[in-house]
């Protein structure tokens, strides 16, 4: 699939171009502290996620509540947002959530979500007036709502993933212990 440019290179691509900037320094100054499989798995989350809600929402059927950048055809500044900006925006969420280690912390993690749905709901704001964003039926309040469930999806997907990881690998673990105590019991031929 080609990715065609915009027809009109305005506000709304200078923003995503500046966002894009941000957040891909942001991502290669942050020590990777998550395994590289989880990483990926993050950003492929945040990816699908995104583009599966703009999709259902933001698109005619069943609903047509808003429209991204300047047409309402995919072209390469949705693809930048869907692919990179979700994907990386996804990623830092999910490495302080392990940095402040709020696995079992309730009240800390429900104040997490909270400040990452309010951070959220201020950079949609910012994309709105930069006109990335076209509300038609939508507002910002209904944003809140949707980021809140995103990010208590995106922090269940985590758990999961953070739990097969460890499992995982103390199953690699006690089948290497498994392997060195039987070539002990071997002899030498």
């Amino acid at each position: 699939m080609i990715l065609k440019l915009p027809e009109h290179y305005n506000a709304n691509e200078w923003f995503v171009n500046i966002v894009l900037v941000f957040l891909s320094l942001v991502f290669a100054c942050l020590p990777k502290k998550l395994p590289i499989h989880q990483i990926v798995l993050t950003m492929l989350f945040n990816i699908m996620i995104g583009k599966m809600a703009d999709k259902v929402l933001g698109i005619k059927y069943p609903y047509d509540l808003y429209d991204t950048m300047d047409t309402p055809k995919y072209d390469l500044y949705d693809f930048l947002i869907y692919t990179v900006i979700y994907g990386i925006y996804g990623y830092i969420f999910a490495h302080f959530f392990v940095r402040f280690e709020l696995k079992h912390k309730s009240a800390a993690l429900l104040s997490y979500l909270l400040m990452w749905v309010g951070m959220s709901v201020f950079f949609e704001r910012l994309a709105v007036v930069f006109e990335v964003f076209q509300y038609k039926s939508w507002n910002l309040a209904f944003s809140a709502l949707a980021y809140f469930i995103f990010y208590s999806l995106q922090t269940f997907f985590f758990l999961i993933v953070d739990y097969y990881t460890k499992k995982g690998s103390s199953l690699a673990k006690l089948e290497g212990q498994q392997l060195r105590s039987i070539e002990r019991k071997i002899p030498p031929a």
